[in-house]
Formats: structure tokens, sequence, C-alpha cells
């Protein structure tokens, strides 16, 4: 259950530690969330997505699917979007992200290096969305030792 653990502003939760969902209520549609170190190996390999998408989908608002990072068929997508908040991975894809928003979104997720990529792709969503550059090792913020502190 996710519980008992302080987000900081800037949403990173302690070293080496995620949330994966679980199961969903008998009496209500509200996930429960478990806290659980994160593997440094699936970590370096950008395979631990899934395990930090419940910590993006809270600082979306917390409401609606959390975004998957795989297509039916299993193949990892460029970006993707939920009713209140995408998530883009491949930078290249910018403008079927901008285009493909959905009107409800609130919250954009973007993974770069680059603050002019950022400020470029920002400069095409509306304004009054809540805009986060996540770089391509955000999971490497979730090990010791990395990332900031």
């Amino acid at each position: 259950m996710f519980c008992a653990q302080k987000i900081t502003p800037n949403w990173m939760m302690p070293p080496r530690m995620a949330t994966s969902t679980g199961r969903t209520s008998a009496n209500s549609a509200t996930p429960f969330l478990e806290l659980r170190y994160l593997d440094a190996g699936d970590v370096d390999l950008g395979l631990a997505y899934d395990d930090i998408a419940p910590q993006l989908w809270l600082r979306a608002g917390g409401r609606g699917p959390i975004a998957p990072r795989l297509d039916a068929a299993g193949s990892p997508l460029p970006y993707v979007w939920t009713e209140r908040y995408g998530v883009l991975f491949d930078e290249d894809r910018w403008r079927g992200f901008v285009a493909d928003r959905p009107e409800a979104a609130t919250t954009a997720f973007i993974v770069t290096y680059s603050p002019t990529v950022f400020a470029g792709i920002v400069a095409e969503l509306p304004p009054s969305m809540d805009t986060v550059r996540l770089y391509d090792t955000y999971l490497s913020l979730f090990l010791p030792g990395r990332g900031r502190a």
C-alpha cells in the first residue's frame, strides 16, 4: 500500500525505491500500491518504467489509468496519453505527442536531456499544461549515489 512515504516536490522517491501497482480494493477502484526496491540492472537497461509509472500518475493527479510504456503487442511506445497526462519517451516523435493530446490532459512528462528541445515542445502545448522534464536516465535517479539526493 502506498503510505508512510513522503513524496518530495520533484517527485523522486528515496534511493532505489519505487512503487508498483497491485490489486484494487474489492469495494472501489482505488489501487493499492506497494513500495519496493528496484533492481539496478533493470534501471540501467531502462526496464523499470512500470515501477515508477504510478509516481507519474500520482504527480498528474492520480485519476484515470496509469500510462503504459508498451503497446498491446509488447513494443515500446514513442509516447502515450491517458485522459489526464502523457509521457513522451522519444523526443523525435513530439509532433504526434502534441497532436494526440487529449483536451482534458493537464500534465505532460517529456523525456529529454536537452533544455532547448524541452522548451520547444512545451511551447507547442497549452500554457496551462503542467510540463515536467525527465532525463533519458530518469530511472537512475532511484539508485543510491546517482542523481540528486
